[in-house]
């Protein structure tokens, strides 16, 4: 069996989200992490592949070089207004772009942290924007200038969201390289604004053994062009303050919407643009709009995918492996010290954290996980412990997941199937004179996850089918049995099994069928 390797949705939101009961509403607006070169990261031009080309050129021979790769991608995502001729407009990039700091080959040293503390002097947010820009990144100076940028690019590209500077980086400093490089590189009049870009998002969660499970979220993205008149009378707390302003107002635009208005993207993207229209309209005089903007809204809904995904089988041929090597890698993840006593709400978590998600360093587990499952014995130690106890938590921690987003209760079904037989000597030899084979399933709910441990819900199933098979065992020679006596026979088993912390909730017989070679 080939097991899914859930890719999900990648969250890089600098809010931190509490945790949630079920389907509790998060709303969160991030700060200014992206000028306008970061918001088309996207549609990345011939300039990223010259950046890339030019990977072991200084940083700065790296930004230069990319001023010759023609490329629309801030004019594209930003709608700054018409082609023109001019050589600078079509070839700007941020410096983001042009060093290629999405790879994160470049971690910041301690040098680069320093200096940022540096810049974060006590009292910066009184500053001039003139003077605070000008010591930062001093635009007519070369050597100064591209010394910061290398420390912004290495610090932008590998800083924790989580640090206690990463507000001030991806805020102020953002703010301010996007000003100054605009002035370094002397862009066309067209482009020689400073571009912020922002995010307004709401996002619905549940709970599922205590996982906080996304469910939906609808999203805007956007940026817009903006002047400051007077640099030298603005302070870069007036600065921030305003631009964070814009993206709070976005924000609560977005919460005022309902589960139904979010879900239509055409319309709310239509809405959120003129909303972002009058807004930046309404801006005072201390920095102004200079006309240029772009947003985009979807909507994303985790069940639909699970509905409509199709995941594709692993098609590559099987390699060469060790089998010792494989069965102990996947011993090594599934089988937690301790295991049986653990409560089924920490083991089912455990277990999805194993499985869920895509890393690459995960890949020897997904395909030794396959390969020792297409290759297990019956006579395995651990095969009852991989065959059911592993995969009864998969199959619980999914139901909860489609029980969540359906709202409709949704019960984990167990497989089982019939295969007895009864032997009789026949001159020395063991002849088989009656059988018996079938397929059923059944239903259970754990009423008690908390408090049910592992040994327990494995005893319950266990009991159930192990009550089943010995009564059919016991009709061999009285007449055999049929598939409506089974379903009862299986009922009664699962309501003798259950007790106050799991309970059986119904069966299905997909076929039973028994033969005495006897009669």
């Amino acid at each position: 069996m080939k097991i899914r390797k859930l890719m999900g949705r990648k969250k890089s939101r600098k809010a931190a989200l509490p945790a949630v009961i079920l389907l509790t509403v998060l709303l969160a607006a991030c700060g200014p992490k992206t000028s306008e070169g970061d918001a088309a990261a996207d549609t990345k031009t011939q300039g990223d592949a010259v950046a890339d080309t030019k990977a072991q050129d200084s940083p700065q021979e790296a930004a230069e070089t990319a001023l010759q790769a023609g490329t629309e991608t801030e004019s594209a995502s930003a709608g700054e207004g018409e082609a023109t001729s001019d050589s600078s407009c079509d070839s700007f990039q941020s410096g983001r772009s042009r060093y290629g700091w999405w790879r994160g080959t470049n971690k910041y040293t301690k040098e680069d942290y320093e200096q940022i503390l540096s810049w974060q002097t006590a009292g910066y947010e009184n500053s001039s924007v003139a003077e605070f820009n000008r010591m930062v990144m001093d635009w007519e100076d070369e050597e100064t200038f591209h010394k910061a940028e290398e420390v912004l690019q290495r610090v932008y590209s590998s800083l924790a969201d989580t640090d206690p500077v990463a507000d001030f980086v991806y805020g102020t400093l953002s703010n301010t390289w996007d000003e100054c490089e605009r002035k370094h590189y002397g862009v066309c009049q067209r482009q020689k604004n400073p571009w912020h870009s922002g995010e307004a998002f709401l996002e619905t969660y549940g709970d599922v053994f205590g996982d906080k499970e996304f469910l939906s979220g609808g999203y805007a993205d956007y940026s817009y062009d903006y002047r400051i008149p007077e640099e030298q009378k603005v302070t870069v707390a007036q600065r921030d303050s305003i631009l964070k302003g814009v993206d709070e107002k976005m924000q609560a635009f977005l919460q005022k919407q309902t589960p139904a208005d979010l879900q239509k993207e055409e319309a709310m993207e239509k809405a959120a643009d003129g909303e972002l229209e009058r807004i930046l309209k309404a801006l005072d005089g201390q920095l102004v709009w200079e006309g240029g903007k772009k947003l985009s809204y979807y909507w994303d809904d985790v069940y639909d995918k699970e509905k409509t995904e199709d995941w594709d089988e692993d098609t590559e041929e099987e390699k060469s492996v060790d089998p010792a090597k494989q069965y102990e890698i996947v011993m090594n993840e599934l089988k937690f010290p301790d295991y049986e006593e653990m409560s089924i709400a920490e083991f089912n978590r455990k277990i999805n954290a194993v499985f869920n998600g895509y890393e690459e360093e995960k890949e020897d587990f997904y395909d030794a996980y396959d390969y020792v499952m297409e290759h297990l014995e019956d006579t395995d130690g651990n095969a009852e412990f991989l065959r059911t106890t592993v995969r009864a938590s998969q199959d619980e921690y999914y139901a909860r997941q489609r029980e969540l987003y359906s709202q409709k209760q949704v019960d984990p079904s167990y497989e089982v199937r019939v295969e007895s037989s009864r032997e009789e000597d026949v001159f020395g030899d063991k002849m088989v004179v009656q059988m018996a084979e079938g397929y059923y399933s059944f239903t259970y709910r754990i009423l008690d996850a908390d408090k049910l441990t592992v040994s327990a819900r494995d005893a319950f199933l266990k009991a159930v089918t192990q009550a089943v098979k010995e009564e059919i065992d016991r009709v061999f020679g009285k007449g055999g049995m049929e598939e409506a006596q089974l379903k009862k026979v299986i009922d009664n088993a699962g309501k003798t099994a259950g007790n106050s912390y799991i309970e059986y909730t119904g069966c299905e017989v997909d076929y039973l069928y028994m033969e005495d070679y006897g009669e």
